[in-house]
Formats: structure tokens, C-alpha cells, sequence
């Protein structure tokens, strides 16, 4: 403390020098205080234009988005129309014709035009193929486990070796289709049309088939063991030693079918149709089982 000063004066002094201080201070002068406003206007410029960019860019996303917009209708037996509206999938470069050996799995193609293209090796676990159309298109050894291939159509197409486990096939048509060898276990192949069909070492067991068409189809050596055949059609077709054990055949067509050496223990026969062409595994009864014989 200075000498003759009281603490008071002392301290008043020390504040009127900070007060000084702070006035010449330049970050208080009027001059920095209009630059920082113009700085602050810069900043909520430079920010609106970002705001106005996210919005333009937005805006593209959605209309490019719309652009590839697509829809595919389905229709019921009792008639009624379905249509469903989806994002078609981008393939890649050269995708098609030359889909081999790449990875689609959970893509959207449904009721896309892929009629003879090359999907061997591809992997299309969970890809929805709703109404596709795939005729005489390569899927040997492809991945489709639990695809949606309802109501596609797949004429002659080849799917040897194919894994199918689990996939939906509903009122697919799959006429001259080779899925020899292929995975269809467990999968739903309602209604669908297997006409001609080669299916031979083909593994359906637990496949559920009920009103399919097997007509002439070649399921000679297939596993079939539990599959659900209510009300099919196995007219003429070839079942040579094919396992059918706790198969469900109830109302099902077996007329001019060849069951030779077919394993039948436990298979649920009431109902189904049969005739005089028909061959059943050596001392098996087909009455006894609950057959109809049919002219």
C-alpha cells in the first residue's frame, strides 16, 4: 500500500486503471464490433446456402428414387388383384446378361425381365423375384435361400444344384425347369406348375406342394419325406425310388405314375387316384392304403 493512501483510495484507483484499460481495449471499439457483425452475417450466409444445397440434394435423392419406381399386380385364385409398389434394383455394370457369381442377396426384382439371364453362382438369399420373369435363365448353384419367387416365371429354366431351402415358389411356373440336385427342402411350392419338370436327387423333404402340377415331371431318387402332395397332380410322373416316407398324398393324381422301388412307409394315400398303369413298390396294397383306383 502506498504511503499516506488508505486500502479504500488504493482499490478505487485499481479499478479506474482496469476501467481505462478495458476502453482502449480495441475488441470494445466500434470499428471491431462492426466486423464481428459482418463476420456473423457472413456466418449465417455461408449457413443458408448449406441449408439450400442439403435441400437441393435432398430433393434430387427423392426424384431420382421416383424415377426408378415400379409396381407389379398378382392375382389370387378367387380373383382378386394385388399390386405392390417397389424400388427396381440397380445391378451392376455388365448385370445383365453376366449376373454370375455376384452378390444380390435381399435385392428388389421383383416383376423385372431377366429372361435368359446368367445367374450361376449368384447369391440371391431373401432376394424378393416377385412375377419375375426368368425363363430359360442360368441359376445353377445360386443362393436362394428364402427368395420370393411367387408367381414367377421360370420355363426352362436351369437350377441345378441350386440351393432353394426355405424359398417361396407359390404359383410359380417352373415348366421343363432342371432343378436336378437343387435344395427345394421346406420350400413353399404351392400350386406352382412343375410340369415336365427334371427333379431328380432333388431334396424336397418338408416341401410343401399341395395343388401342384408334377405332370411328367422326373423325380426319380428325390427325398420327399414329409412333403405335403395333398390334391397334386403326379400324372405320368416318373418317382422311381424316391423317398416318400411320411409323405402326405391325400387326393393326389397317381394315375400312370411309376412308384417302383419307392419308399412309402408312413405316406398318407386317402383319397389319392390311381389306375391300372399305375406301379407301386413290390407287395404294396394301394387299397389298403386308402387309394381310389380310377379308369
Amino acid at each position: 500500500m502506498s504511503e499516506g493512501r488508505s486500502w479504500e483510495e488504493e482499490q478505487t484507483e485499481q479499478q479506474k486503471a482496469e476501467l481505462y484499460r478495458s476502453i482502449a481495449d480495441p475488441r470494445f471499439s466500434w470499428e471491431y464490433v462492426r466486423d464481428r457483425s459482418g463476420c456473423r452475417r457472413r456466418t449465417l450466409a455461408a449457413l443458408a446456402l448449406l441449408a439450400a444445397l442439403a435441400i437441393v440434394a435432398a430433393v434430387g435423392y427423392v426424384l431420382g428414387r421416383l424415377s426408378s419406381l415400379d409396381f407389379v399386380c398378382t392375382s389370387d385364385n378367387r380373383g382378386k388383384t394385388t399390386c405392390s409398389v417397389f424400388v427396381q434394383q440397380r445391378l451392376p455394370e455388365g448385370c445383365p446378361p453376366n449376373c454370375s457369381e455376384i452378390d444380390l442377396s435381399q435385392a428388389n426384382l421383383s416383376g423385372a425381365d431377366l429372361n435368359r439371364v446368367d445367374f450361376s453362382g449368384a447369391i440371391l438369399s431373401r432376394a424378393e423375384l416377385r412375377g419375375a420373369r426368368l425363363i430359360r435363365a442360368k441359376l445353377n448353384g445360386a443362393d436362394l435361400r428364402r427368395a420370393d419367387l411367387r408367381q414367377a416365371t421360370l420355363i426352362e429354366a436351369k437350377l441345378l444344384d441350386a440351393n432353394i431351402h426355405r424359398a417361396n415358389l407359390g404359383r410359380a411356373d417352373l415348366r421343363r425347369a432342371d432343378l436336378e440336385g437343387a435344395d427345394l427342402s421346406v420350400a413353399s411350392l404351392f400350386e406352382a406348375d412343375l410340369s415336365v419338370a427334371n427333379l431328380r436327387g432333388a431334396n424336397l423333404a418338408g416341401a410343401d406342394l399341395v395343388g401342384a402340377s408334377l405332370r411328367e415331371a422326373n423325380l426319380r431318387e428325390a427325398d420327399l419325406r414329409g412333403a405335403d402332395l395333398s390334391e397334386a397332380s403326379l400324372y405320368e410322373t416318373l418317382l422311381i425310388a424316391a423317398d416318400l416316407r411320411g409323405a402326405i398324398l391325400e387326393g393326389a393324381d397317381l394315375r400312370r405314375a411309376d412308384l417302383c422301388e419307392t419308399q412309402l412307409s408312413g405316406a398318407r394315400l386317402q383319397g389319392a387316384w390311381y389306375n391300372n398303369t399305375t406301379r407301386w413298390p413290390t407287395d404294396f396294397d394301394p387299397d389298403r392304403e386308402g387309394a381310389v383306383f380310377q379308369y
